[in-house]
């Protein structure tokens, strides 16, 4: 499958997004506690294509960046 991998900055930290490019609206997988990313990996072929899929990592989970603590939201 073809994705795009890029880091989104949030404050210092990075956050690991994977995009599958198609039909819009988009379709955002957002995976709960405690999976990542990779939780929807046999999913994605039912979406894609047509449809635009992304998925990311929260803050401090598989991207490289994790913090000691995780920011509240201001």
């Amino acid at each position: 499958m073809n994705y795009t991998e890029a880091f989104v900055q949030r404050d210092q930290y990075r956050i690991c997004v994977q995009e599958y490019t198609g039909e819009e609206p988009a379709i955002i997988l957002m995976h709960g506690f405690p999976d990542n990313l990779h939780l929807y990996d046999r999913l994605i072929p039912y979406l894609w294509p047509p449809r635009h899929v992304v998925t990311f990592d929260f803050l401090g989970w598989v991207s490289p960046d994790k913090p000691l603590a995780i920011p509240t939201l201001r």
